[in-house]
């Protein structure tokens, strides 16, 4: 799973990224909660948020 997908809509981009089986990484507006219906991997309310996951996904990542 060396893919991720960053989108702002439950139901189309994060649900089509869990559908391929892609890290899913809503970022949503801090007033917005999540219906429950489509889970993601992670939730960010603002894109510097996004460099702390690509780093601990990064720390977890053998190296070859």
């Amino acid at each position: 799973r060396d893919a991720m997908h960053v989108g702002d809509l439950l139901d189309t981009d994060i649900k089509g990224a869990i559908n391929y089986q892609m890290q899913a990484i809503w970022i949503r507006d801090p007033q917005t909660k999540n219906p429950g219906n489509v889970i993601p991997n992670y939730e960010i309310s603002e894109i510097p948020d996004l460099l702390k996951i690509i780093n601990k996904l990064n720390k977890k990542k053998p190296n070859f």
